[in-house]
């Protein structure tokens, strides 16, 4: 799960820009704009907390109103690394879409006090902060669709199944995602790739083969804390950094919940989804336009 699977996943979604407009797309339901929010805009590193890593790239698209949809992107990195930056051929194509990003970047898990909640923390306070901005932004103040890549599909699932106390998002959606961090197949699969250090970081806990796990593990795995929220799950069935199973085993769960959600399942692909293929890409980024308007306009 290392930062070139990340930046691939990326590189590959920065295809689709030039076809990008194949969905005709709605600017709202008639309701009037502020002047302001007639102009495309971009805002750069906007601070939403007290440590240097809490800034946040903003695209608003012209004629936006509290119709117009509005996601929050999460990127990966083996929670002990990664940028926002890596994110932002997604976010280019979302604006080309008239769907308003906010990219964030947070705080990495590390061997010192850096942690669990301290990432959940700190997508805690950017979401809030766009709540607080929404009348300034002329976006909404909630109902917004978190996207997270490979580990930041995780945080995005543990954020909106736990932590999302005030309701703020209406649906998640999760690619090439863990979510059982007790799934010993998954951590032998770090432990060989060497990225298991980000899991031990993340749960501040260390796997040792043979022993039993702490609860660290348990309590940092969404697939065992399900919510009714709308879930879009995509993962390719021979992703050997992340188990297939592991999106398969969370679908089955909401399922039998009676949750709404569903899994793209990339037949034949890796981590990478197979997203060098234009078809495939395609196919992905039409389900996530698909999704991001269903449950967030």
């Amino acid at each position: 799960m290392n930062k070139s699977y990340i930046l691939y996943i990326l590189f590959c979604f920065s295809l689709l820009i030039s076809c990008k407009k194949d969905l005709q797309l709605p600017v709202g339901n008639g309701t009037a704009v502020s002047p302001g929010a007639t102009k495309e805009q971009k805002l750069l590193n906007v601070a939403y907390g007290t440590s240097d890593t809490n800034v946040m790239d903003v695209y608003l698209p012209k004629a936006r109103n509290i119709n117009t949809p509005v996601a929050i992107l999460i990127h990966g990195g083996s929670w002990n690394t990664g940028d926002k930056s890596s994110m932002s051929a997604l976010q280019d194509s979302l604006l080309e879409n008239h769907i308003a990003s906010i990219n964030i970047n947070y705080r990495c898990a590390d061997t010192g006090k850096i942690h669990y909640d301290s990432l959940m923390q700190d997508i805690k306070q950017a979401v809030e902060y766009c709540s607080k901005k929404s009348l300034e932004w002329n976006i909404k103040s909630q109902k917004y669709i978190i996207i997270g890549m490979n580990t930041g599909g995780h945080l995005a699932l543990a954020y909106t199944y736990r932590h999302d106390s005030k309701k703020r998002a209406a649906a998640v959606i999760a690619l090439a995602a863990p979510c059982d961090l007790t799934d010993i197949t998954f951590l032998d699969m770090m432990n060989t790739s060497g990225d298991i250090g980000g899991v031990e970081a993340l749960v501040n806990a260390a796997y040792i083969p043979g022993q039993a796990l702490p609860g660290n593990f348990w309590s940092a795995s969404p697939l065992f804390f399900l919510q009714n929220i709308p879930t879009l799950l995509v993962h390719g069935t021979l992703d050997n950094v992340v188990p297939y199973s592991q999106s398969d085993r969370l679908h089955q769960g909401l399922d039998a919940s009676g949750f709404p959600n569903r899994l793209l399942p990339i037949t034949g692909a890796g981590h990478d989804l197979g997203l060098s293929n234009p078809v495939t890409s395609a196919t992905v980024f039409r389900e996530m336009k698909s999704w991001v308007f269903q449950f967030g306009s």
